[in-house]
């Protein structure tokens, strides 16, 4: 497995409305896109802490494959171009899931 990890941040407050689009076509992912297997997505809930990002996205995916193909796919092509178009700075980070990967016991 791989964790696909994305912050994302506005030059503006995204409106009510498109907060739900973006949500909306994440969670589309799961269905479209087959390696993904979790979407998670949200605001901080610490602005303070936050420089300024608004929203994370956590994703799961089979493997390095996987992520080639969603990095491909047209829904994320599509995504993509509607975060541009809204001038975010989006910021990633992608990393295995290990044996030597951290967790809490």
């Amino acid at each position: 497995m791989l964790q696909h990890v994305v912050l994302f941040r506005f030059p503006v407050e995204l409106s009510e409305s498109e907060v739900d689009e973006m949500r909306s076509q994440l969670a589309a992912f799961v269905t479209e896109i087959e390696p993904v297997q979790t979407v998670r997505f949200g605001p901080t809930l610490m602005p303070d802490w936050a420089r300024g990002y608004q929203f994370l996205l956590y994703m799961e995916l089979t493997d390095w494959d996987g992520l080639q193909t969603y990095l491909s796919h047209p829904a994320h092509g599509v995504f993509g171009k509607w975060t541009v178009d809204r001038g975010c700075e989006p910021v990633a980070f992608d990393y295995d899931i290990e044996q030597a990967t951290l967790r809490p016991s």
